[in-house]
């Protein structure tokens, strides 16, 4: 009666195994969903796996390049000031000229302080455009910093002015409440201190997090969209199948009768 249909069509060609295909029909019907709920878990757990591994990566190779900057430009400031008697009067662009090129970092902040702690010089790191694209640039420091006591700006619980290098970098929170990474090293005179907010310093992750987590979101979406699909086209093949089975079933009785 329908020899061009599919189903007609496997029937005569392979019956036995399209009649095991509709046996199993049911069973795949009922898989598809869980292996899709088990392919979006997996999906979600690795994102959430990659995402607070790159968080790990990107906060160490942080605290290192921190304590490493911090540790060379606090050896080349003691080695300048011995043997320059002008150091202080062009401390601000001696600091630009003597901290390492791999240092700066957008909103990275280097700070200098007197023997009474107060803040005396500073540069601040920023992103500028030029012509060639965006550069980090060093800047002077706001002038409601100099002048400012260092345990002020860092709060009297903090260990980084007491034990210095000792305590190596911190995450701690500043007493207006920004949480930072910072190292302090004492020197003859004077207190080097390198601050880095947070969230300059974790943007990269955040931008890596967001790429990561859209496309896990397109990733389940497109699997989600697909398993309706096919929820959806079963449906219509099985009532395709009733209604053949009906028709066919009544063309019979009509035929017997005939």
């Amino acid at each position: 009666m329908r020899s061009d249909s599919i189903k007609g069509l496997a029937q005569s060609i392979a019956k036995p195994a399209y009649r095991r295909l509709l046996t199993a029909e049911p069973a795949l019907r009922r898989a598809v969903p869980a292996l899709i709920i088990a392919f979006l878990v997996t999906i979600c757990v690795g994102a959430f796996v990659q995402i607070v591994e790159g968080r790990r990566q990107a906060v160490s190779e942080i605290l290192k390049q921190m304590e490493a900057g911090a540790d060379i430009l606090a050896d080349r400031i003691d080695r300048t000031r011995g043997n320059r008697t002008d150091f202080n009067s062009r401390v601000q662009s001696e600091l630009d000229r003597l901290g390492p090129h791999w240092m700066r970092s957008p909103g990275r902040a280097i700070l200098l302080t007197n023997t009474d702690g107060a803040i005396f010089a500073g540069l601040q790191q920023v992103v500028v455009a030029n012509p060639d694209g965006m550069t980090v640039v060093s800047v002077p420091l706001e002038t409601g910093m100099i002048g400012r006591k260092l345990l002020d700006l860092f709060g009297p619980s903090q260990p980084l002015t007491t034990f210095g290098a000792h305590a190596g970098v911190l995450e701690i929170t500043l007493a207006d409440g920004t949480p930072v990474f910072a190292t302090v090293r004492h020197l003859d005179v004077v207190q080097l201190a390198i601050v880095h907010p947070r969230a300059d310093a974790l943007a990269a992750w955040r931008a890596d997090t967001a790429l990561t987590v859209t496309l896990s979101a397109t990733t389940g979406f497109v699997v989600l969209i697909l398993g309706f699909a096919f929820h959806w086209q079963a449906t219509r093949a099985r009532e395709a199948d009733e209604i053949y089975d009906t028709v066919r079933g009544r063309i019979d009785t009509a035929l017997n009768r005939g």
